[in-house]
């Protein structure tokens, strides 16, 4: 790959793939690394899809992401557990991150929608998602702060989320309405 195509790869996807490996788990830090990883894979890769077939290449970063992101997951298993390593779980990933949160502006739109919806939420509902998503505490130790089960709050934070993807939906559609 010639350095004018690599640049120009970088500057397509690099903030795509930031927000996708983010969305999939990884903090700040750990996502600007995997990225770097990634574009270094990239570099270092002999056949590389056409850049300007966004759909092909970009479903080819994204896998090259997912594994370098397994591989940082597996690395740190020792400090946290990961749930996100299920490939069940990576695979309806993909499928939302392709059916419902890039087509609205590269995902632009979707974000400023879920951070409208996480402020209308109640207040301990809010500290529970910010705090699990938001500041990377487990399970384990946010149930035991909230005086709950782990089982209960897993339930309480499946609940707030289904109430996050409705809330989202309904700004986007409305967006769509008014946009």
């Amino acid at each position: 790959m010639d350095i004018e195509s690599f640049e120009a790869m970088i500057k397509i996807y690099q903030a795509e793939l930031y927000r996708y490996v983010r969305y999939l788990g990884a903090d700040t830090m750990a996502a600007e690394e995997i990225i770097q990883d990634v574009f270094l894979t990239v570099y270092n890769t002999t056949e590389v899809p056409d850049i300007e077939d966004e759909q092909q290449c970009g479903a080819w970063l994204r896998r090259i992401t997912r594994n370098i992101f397994l591989n940082y997951c597996r690395s740190q298993r020792r400090r946290r557990s990961h749930e996100i390593l299920d490939p069940a779980i990576l695979a309806e990933a993909e499928r939302f991150w392709i059916t419902e949160f890039m087509p609205h502006d590269k995902g632009f739109d979707y974000i400023e929608a879920l951070r409208k919806c996480i402020e209308k939420l109640p207040r301990k509902n809010k500290e529970l998602i910010l705090a699990f998503y938001g500041k990377a505490i487990p399970v384990s130790a946010l149930a035991k702060c909230y005086g709950m089960t782990k089982n209960g709050l897993k339930s309480r934070l499946r609940r707030i989320r289904a109430v996050l993807a409705k809330c989202v939906q309904l700004a986007l559609k409305a967006s769509e309405n008014y946009g």
